[in-house]
């Protein structure tokens, strides 16, 4: 590695926009359940065909694209990042805020010890959720990017086994945001304002398009 500070920044990046479209897939099915309420479903009814596509390929997607984040099998994730930051950690020069400079300008370097011991800790904590990591490996290898024979007929039954909770999996994003917001803070002397990507082109623009058609076909006083 010829330039640490300049390969690792660039990975960094790479991995933080990685993990913007995994938060973007997953906020455009939570918006298709927000849909599923009494007063709206119909909405959701009208295009049953596409959104029964739709869901389960977002699903998918996500689902494949956080195991690829966090499992210790690939070549390039959020682990892997994290141990060549140790390696490292004198080319990255970190800094943090001075406390004691009320305007916050001013910062302070990271000693270098300190520095690994908060990237030991970060590696631990990923560790920490190596049960929803362990489900959603399994769900890539035997039924998303491999289908295992013996749940070929059913893939739903690989929720028996492998069942991927909800709480464990946002634990998971939660833990990830935190490390990436502390590194981003510690390599670029500058805090994330939100994990959520703003976009009005998305699901619920759609859908909410989709309502205000069916209202006014439903108008008899408005000529469509």
């Amino acid at each position: 590695m010829n330039n640490p500070q300049k390969y690792l920044t660039n990975y960094f990046w790479k991995l933080f926009e990685r993990y913007l479209k995994i938060k973007l897939y997953k906020r455009q099915l939570e918006i298709l359940d927000e849909w599923r309420a009494p007063h709206r479903v119909n909405t959701l009814n009208k295009g049953k065909t596409f959104f029964d596509l739709v869901e389960p390929s977002f699903k998918r997607t996500m689902l494949v694209e956080l195991c690829l984040f966090v499992s210790e099998k690939e070549q390039v994730n959020i682990l892997d990042w994290l141990n060549k930051a140790r390696i490292h950690s004198k080319s990255l020069s970190p800094t943090r805020s001075d406390r004691n400079d009320k305007r916050g300008y001013s910062r302070l370097s990271v000693n270098d010890n300190e520095y690994k011991k908060i990237i030991e800790k970060q590696i631990n904590s990923i560790s920490n959720h190596k049960n929803v990591i362990k489900n959603l490996t399994a769900h890539r290898d035997k039924i998303f990017s491999h289908y295992d024979a013996s749940y070929f007929s059913n893939p739903k039954s690989i929720l028996k086994k492998y069942a991927i909770d909800i709480f464990e999996l946002n634990n998971l994003m939660k833990t990830i945001e935190e490390i990436l917001s502390t590194q981003h803070s510690f390599l670029f002397a500058s805090s994330i304002a939100s994990f959520d990507v703003s976009s009005y082109s998305n699901v619920d623009m759609i859908l909410a398009y989709t309502r205000a058609f069916m209202r006014i076909r439903k108008n008899k006083k408005i000529d469509c």
